[in-house]
This record gives structure tokens, sequence and C-alpha cells, in this order.
């Protein structure tokens, strides 16, 4: 189980931007290979969680630990706790909403959760490709979710500032438009749950 801040800044991108970018870095780092993962949202169907700026998930990744996700939004980094799964309870959350003791539990039970309205509201496939530098992650994603495919790039920080900073030098480079707090993965699923 482990509690850490994650600074995030993401930019939405078109079919082409995601090509460009993935043919800028491919042949720079040749060895990385694409991640398959998918995630799995749970709130109640009235949206409880996310109304409180809390996003409750489980991922799933192949020939990696099942992890379950709660992100909680903080003006300055959201607050990310993690735990890892067995089979056996990453069974339990997808068939049965049954949520296994720890950090997490007790942080929906602190928010008032009823644990009874819990559902699982969609989940999002994503074909992910990563690049670690120095102290921030570059994520390029394509995800697919409700029959739409949709591409975005992310940078990881140590700090929003470093965040901030990487990916406006990114938007220059690669001639996108930048605005602050584009959807995450989470607020595109529920807006189109929405809608």
């Amino acid at each position: 189980m482990s509690q850490n801040i994650e600074y995030e800044e993401r930019v939405l991108l078109t079919k082409e931007q995601y090509d460009q970018i993935l043919n800028y870095f491919l042949p720079q780092y040749p060895n990385h290979r694409f991640i398959e993962q998918t995630n799995f949202y749970f709130d109640t169907k009235s949206f409880e969680l996310k109304k409180q700026g809390i996003v409750f998930r489980l991922r799933t990744i192949q020939n990696h630990a099942t992890e379950l996700t709660l992100k909680i939004k903080r003006e300055n980094g959201d607050v990310e706790i993690n735990q890892n799964l067995t089979y056996s309870q990453e069974l339990n959350m997808l068939s049965n909403i049954m949520i296994p003791e720890g950090e997490i539990k007790e942080a929906l039970t602190r928010v008032n959760t009823r644990f009874y309205l819990l559902a699982l509201i969609g989940s999002m496939k994503t074909k992910r490709y990563e690049i670690s530098r120095d102290d921030y992650l570059i994520v390029i994603d394509e995800n697919s979710y409700f029959g739409i495919v949709d591409y975005n790039l992310e940078i990881e920080g140590s700090s929003m500032e470093k965040a901030n900073c990487l990916i406006l030098e990114l938007c220059e480079q690669f001639h996108l438009s930048y605005k602050k707090d584009y959807s995450s993965k989470s607020s595109r699923l529920f807006h189109t749950l929405i809608q």
C-alpha cells in the first residue's frame, strides 16, 4: 500500500498529433514497449464520489499486480492511495464491489461513502507509452471507452511547476494548444455517461 501526491498536467491530442509525437519519441527509445491497461471506475449512480473530487478505480496491467486506487483532488497535486490486490480480491471487486480492508476503505469511510450504493460505472482501455526522464514521466496514451477513442499527452512531475513547465515546452515543440485543466481520463469517461 502506498500514498503519494501526484503532480500531473495533460493535453488532449488529435490522432495526427498523437502519431507525430510517437514518431518523434519511438526512435529515441527503441527498447520501450507499449503497456496495455484497463481502468475500471466505481462510483454511485449519482456520482457521489466524483462530486467530492474523488476517483475510485481498479487498474489491470498485463503481467503486473492489479491495483486499487483512490485519487483525491487537491489544489496543488492529487493525493493518490494505491493498494495491490490478490486475484480473488480483484474478482470480488469487479463482481461484488467488495472493497478489501486497508487504507482505501478507511479513506472512503472517512468521507461517509455509502458502500452499498457503489457500482462499476465504466471501464477504459489504454495503450500507453511511457518515457522516464530525470524527475518526470512523459505518458502518451490512446484511450478507448464506450465506443470513443481519444488521445492524450500527460506529464507527471515532482512538482506542479515542473509538470507545467514541461507540458508547455512540449506543446510549443509540437504546436499543441494548451489550456489549464484539461479533463482527466476519468472525467472524460464520466462526462460520456452524464450526457
